[in-house]
């Protein structure tokens, strides 16, 4: 699993991004600063599957991860200089993507996908870290 960030500000020549091991899909963050040096974020989680969520106007990063447990993936936002916050945690199977905060960072937007035909779209109050489930999108079968 690899992918690649730009920051949110113009002129900002970092970027972030993942990479994980031979495809084993345990992809983690890195920083790529100015200078084409590399710094590992997500260090001391080497069996952890991280999927990007945002990169702030704060410079801090949003991202979803299984560090709690192999099959529930929570909620972090982490600053570039320091360490993760868990901001929620996941009660049930399923993974976090398309990670967004509110333009006030109040509120996180994303998606849990419990199946190719399951997901849910969950809105967190960064502050009470507690999700409300707006929409379950449940497809049926079409065989």
């Amino acid at each position: 699993m690899q992918w690649i960030r730009a920051p949110p500000r113009p002129g900002d020549r970092r970027l972030l991004f993942g990479r994980d091991v031979g495809g084993n899909e345990k992809a983690h963050i890195y920083l790529l600063g100015e200078d084409c040096s590399e710094a590992l974020l997500s260090e001391g989680h080497e069996e952890v599957m991280h999927i990007p969520g945002e990169w702030s106007k704060d410079d801090h990063v949003l991202f979803a991860a299984n560090r709690r447990h192999p099959g529930l993936f929570d909620a972090y936002l982490q600053p570039l200089d320091g360490e993760a916050t868990l901001i929620w945690e996941n009660d049930e199977p399923g993974y976090l993507r398309g990670l967004s905060l509110s333009p006030d960072g109040g509120r996180i937007l994303c998606s849990r996908v419990q199946s190719s035909f399951r997901n849910q779209l969950l809105e967190i109050d960064v502050k009470d870290r507690e999700a409300r489930t707006h929409v379950g999108l449940h497809s049926t079968d079409p065989s």
